[in-house]
């Protein structure tokens, strides 16, 4: 409930909700730290990031089409 408060303030204000798209789909990326500043060995996670910035990038061709 608390990330769907956060998106409706975002909405509110006019803002693109992006999410990492399938096969994923979450609400971004999610990656995992383990401790030491280095995500290189989650796999999973940098996909979703991989993922997610695709999708920002396809969101701002998009708009930037007047679509």
């Amino acid at each position: 409930m608390t990330i769907q408060g956060v998106q409706a303030a975002l909405l509110c204000q006019e803002m693109v909700v992006v999410g990492d798209g399938r096969p994923t789909a979450h609400w971004g990326a999610t990656v995992w730290n383990n401790g030491k500043d280095d995500i290189s060995q989650d796999e999973f996670g940098v996909g979703t990031l991989k993922n997610l910035g695709r999708r920002v990038a396809e969101a701002a061709l998009r708009m930037a089409a007047g679509k």
